[in-house]
């Protein structure tokens, strides 16, 4: 990655920038400070709404994506439990428009009943489709619901219910826009070929005019550390068990993170890793396994699960899949297997930054969590196998678990 220059406007905006000659096009995202994990319990989906919102015209740009796909655009957004993520790329020549359209819809956007109730149906047919009517589609709902008792991480970013959903009023969402998309909660990512004076100039033009407003405090819970492990049952249409094994685990900043991303790299990445060689080859009665981390920015959760073709060896493939990890706990991996692994996630990481969107994405994420894309990679190239063991023992205590076994209607009823 190019040098990166980094400025803050004087409302607080904080921009952060990489140019890159090689390409023809210019990246630029807007992460706004603002997930799921800022709503209230009893009225969660705001965050998630409100991305669906923002794509509904503003003040001086009515038809957003019109507008930007007439220059050449593609936009898109994500929601999480943190932030909420805009992002678009266009030829370099029209890179202006991307700065217009992203200033004006966070300060001048355009909120009636007739767009709150219009994307207010279409977030409940997605929830439908995502978490109701897809198979096994309730599982993040009811692992959150299982790993956090206190924390705003106890329900998804899409929000707990479709009532939910339906319970929102304008009021609601208005004071959700003004109060968390401001530019002093936002970060300003540009990168392509662009130069760094080019990328002040439109950002001091289009955005420094915007008003200051307060940065937002976001509230912060501590979730208590399990004692016991905690294990549910579910049922459901679907003709195969699931098995599911999550244990807590650090936030994505903090030092203890890379340890146990590569726990998972190691675990379940690719033909050689222990899952697909020991458990998806070998045992009889397990199709696939997997493992991830969750990548919160609180403490989040390391997952474990795996498909069972035989309900009446759930038992033992439950067993295998704990035993897995255990194992890395027990003994550490081979260098050989480790330097695998890394270069399994250094290699990921550079061609990721060959395309402008994902450098973009990569510097807005790093800037929020409060470290820089170099960083990161040195964060990992210094792991040992020793690290891993350690790592894997702190993960893998029985008394952490969480563990949901998700079996076929058919069976659950004998």
């Amino acid at each position: 990655m190019d040098a990166i220059t980094r400025f803050t406007l004087s409302n607080g905006l904080r921009v952060v920038h990489s140019f890159d000659p090689s390409t023809r096009s210019v990246a630029l995202g807007v992460l706004y400070l603002a997930g799921a994990r800022d709503e209230s319990p009893e009225h969660t989906g705001v965050a998630h709404l409100m991305e669906h919102l923002m794509f509904g015209g503003s003040e001086h740009n009515p038809h957003f994506d019109v507008a930007l796909e007439s220059a050449g655009a593609t936009v898109n957004a994500w929601t999480s439990s943190d932030f909420t993520y805009y992002y678009s790329e266009i030829p370099a020549v029209n890179a202006a428009t991307l700065f217009w359209a992203e200033s004006d819809r966070m300060t001048r956007l355009c909120l009636d009943s007739s767009r709150l109730e219009v994307q207010r149906s279409v977030v409940i047919e997605e929830f439908s489709q995502t978490c109701l009517n897809k198979p096994y589609g309730r599982m993040g709902h009811i692992l959150r619901s299982l790993l956090y008792r206190e924390h705003h991480y106890r329900w998804p970013a899409i929000g707990l219910s479709p009532d939910h959903v339906r319970a929102i009023t304008m009021e609601d969402v208005v004071d959700f826009y003004r109060k968390r998309y401001a530019p002093s909660n936002a970060i300003l990512s540009v990168a392509g070929n662009i130069t760094a004076e080019r990328v002040m100039d439109l950002a001091e033009k289009w955005f420094g005019g915007l008003d200051t407003r307060p940065k937002p405090v976001r509230e912060l819970v501590v979730e208590p550390e399990p004692h016991t492990e905690r294990r549910l049952s579910v049922s459901g249409p679907e003709p195969q068990t699931r098995i599911v094994i999550a244990v807590p685990m650090c936030g994505v900043a903090d030092a203890g993170y890379p340890a146990a991303d590569i726990i998972t790299d190691i675990l379940a990445s690719g033909a050689s890793s222990r899952f697909y060689r020991r458990l998806t080859l070998e045992h009889p009665a397990i199709s696939d396994a997997d493992a991830s981390v969750s990548g919160l920015q609180q403490p989040g959760y390391l997952m474990l699960n795996a498909r069972v073709t035989d309900v009446g060896a759930a038992d033992a493939a439950e067993d295998a899949l704990w035993h897995e990890a255990r194992d890395l706990a027990l003994r550490a991996p081979s260098a050989q297997e480790l330097q695998r692994a890394l270069n399994r996630y250094e290699s990921r990481t550079v061609f990721r930054q060959m395309v402008p969107s994902e450098v973009a994405r990569h510097l807005a994420m790093a800037e929020a969590e409060g470290h820089t894309p170099e960083d990161i990679l040195a964060r990992y190239r210094c792991l040992t196998p020793e690290d891993i063991q350690i790592a894997a023992e702190k993960l893998f205590q029985p008394h952490r678990r969480c563990v949901i076994r998700w079996e076929p209607e058919s069976s659950a009823a004998v």
